[in-house]
């Protein structure tokens, strides 16, 4: 019932209350709380005023029998953090057992998201953890339901356990789920604006690696401008942010206490150009 719920945001707030107050005698007293706290939260974006609303993606995902959707935001009143009246948790702060949402990508504290909204410059240069909760077997295709940011800003989606990118604007992503996936951590959304006239071949040339018994992650190779590092775990959950500003042909980022498995580095410059690896620690 919950991917419905999520798929009226498009609609006047006007409208979800009547629906609501029709339906209302016919669900049970969760889904009751569910619409009510939805319509009240579209009511809340619907009354901000239209200028500082730079479009949205609505993420869907579908099994062939029954879809779920997640949506991302841009207004220049929020930001990559936690942002009151702006971003929506799901119903009871618990991801349903089929799902799609998003995490903060600041201050993420593990709360799934069916509404996130960024700001009016994050439409490039910026990753969403996002978590999909599926059973074992389960193929499932993410695709963009609907879309009103600006045209030139490509939407990747990105599993990292597949190593797979896929540009969203023009193609959709099937996989299987061999196992079940009820935490976030494999899968990103990546907004990237128009590409830049410049040489790439330096910052995808970059080497990155982790030495364990030293308590390090290595970058080798030369950084043209100031870049800024930052390290997830596979929840998504912010680690570590350090900006490097040096002409060195191979740079060392100590760490301490760092637990073993799966971890993501994005490095980011100043001309917008980005860099995700994924590293395992052993």
């Amino acid at each position: 019932m919950i991917t419905y719920i999520f798929s009226f945001l498009k609609l006047k707030f006007n409208l979800i209350f009547k629906f609501t107050f029709i339906l209302f005698t016919l669900m049970p007293i969760s889904v009751k709380a569910q619409v009510a706290f939805t319509a009240k939260h579209y009511d809340s974006i619907s009354e901000r005023s239209s200028n500082t609303n730079l479009g949205f993606v609505k993420l869907k995902i579908d099994n062939t029998s029954s879809t779920f959707f997640t949506d991302i935001y841009f207004n220049s009143n929020a930001s990559l953090g936690l942002d009151p009246g702006y971003d929506a948790a799901l119903f009871g702060g618990t991801a349903p057992a089929y799902s799609i949402y998003s995490l903060l990508v600041e201050g993420n504290t593990g709360v799934p998201l069916g509404i996130q909204t960024l700001g009016s410059n994050d439409l490039s240069g910026v990753t969403v953890p996002i978590g999909i909760h599926t059973p074992q077997g389960n193929q499932i295709t993410v695709s963009i339901e609907e879309i009103t940011i600006p045209e030139d800003v490509n939407v990747y989606f990105e599993d990292m356990v597949e190593n797979n990118i896929t540009l969203l604007n023009i193609s959709d992503y099937t996989f299987t789920a061999n196992t079940l996936l009820n935490s976030p951590g494999r899968f990103f959304l990546r907004f990237e604006g128009p590409p830049l006239n410049m040489d790439n071949s330096n910052f995808n040339a970059l080497k990155i690696y982790a030495i364990k018994k030293a308590e390090s992650i290595v970058i080798d190779g030369l950084l043209d401008s100031e870049t800024r590092f930052t390290l997830y775990d596979l929840q998504g959950r912010l680690i570590k942010i350090k900006d490097i500003n040096d002409s060195l042909s191979t740079r060392i980022i100590g760490f301490s206490n760092l637990s073993l498995g799966v971890h993501i580095i994005k490095l980011e410059n100043k001309q917008g150009q980005t860099k995700t690896q994924k590293i395992i620690l052993l």
